[in-house]
């Protein structure tokens, strides 16, 4: 903002309409970076057993799905909005080893309301993903409700509403009533899915680092991923060799 200003408060004094560019002689506003909150993989585990064993009551098939919703991120890193998008045939390799997913569509808003768009929130988001088996586990088992898919045979549909679109409101609503009041309410909202598994893999060297964490998530480059996705670690420079000479 205040550089943007700058501009244009320089481009008045060129012009004649003001004599003096007031910005130069301010300051900046420092303002602290947001901390990026993720959950560690021990923690994961435990979120995934506490909310299986919270929904294991009877309850509609719908609201089954959505523990496997959760695990389909977590096991991807995919968007709530691609994965409720998610269609039966954009699945590769099921009953296989290695089960990937195509990644071209997403849920979006428009003025008549919640719509299926054809295209991701960006050009980078086309893309395959492999699944963590626990990912794949939850399709199959989503698939096998065999619930009406819609007019674009979705994996996650509705038995509501428009072209059976499962609103990605229901689904943080449905989770937030299931942590409140317990130690998990801290870990507000589906989007921290996203930010636990970039966390994860930009973390490991074996995975591809950052790059394929940016990747996986479907961002144009790194830069996004490191800044609002990856929970920062303090590392200092292993010197552990040097140091050791002290004691030779």
């Amino acid at each position: 903002m205040r550089s943007n200003l700058n501009q244009v408060l320089a481009l008045a004094v060129r012009w004649g309409v003001i004599d003096q560019n007031p910005v130069p002689q301010t300051e900046a506003i420092l303002t602290q970076r947001k901390k990026v909150k993720t959950i560690s993989p021990e923690q994961v585990q435990d979120f995934r057993a506490f909310i299986r064993d919270k929904a294991a009551s009877p309850t509609p098939n719908t609201y089954i799905q959505q523990l496997d919703i959760v695990d389909l991120m977590l096991g991807s890193g995919i968007r709530i909005g691609e994965a409720l998008a998610l269609r039966k045939d954009r699945i590769r390799g099921l009953g296989t080893e290695k089960v990937s997913i195509v990644v071209d569509a997403t849920l979006t808003r428009d003025e008549t309301g919640l719509i299926f768009a054809e295209v991701p929130k960006t050009d980078a988001s086309n893309r395959e993903v492999v699944l963590a088996d626990f990912a794949t586990e939850a399709l199959q088992r989503a698939i096998a409700m065999d619930l009406p898919g819609g007019p674009y045979n979705l994996v996650f549909p509705s038995l509501y509403g428009r072209d059976n679109l499962r609103q990605p409101g229901n689904v943080r609503d449905w989770l937030a009533k299931l942590v409140k009041g317990t130690p998990w309410e801290q870990f507000p909202g589906t989007h921290i899915f996203r930010k636990t598994v970039a966390t994860a893999v930009a973390n490991d060297d074996e995975a591809g680092g950052i790059e394929s964490a940016a990747k996986l998530l479907g961002h144009v480059d790194s830069v996004t991923t490191r800044k609002h996705y990856v929970e920062r670690v303090p590392l200092a420079p292993d010197v552990s060799s040097t140091l050791n000479r002290f004691d030779e």
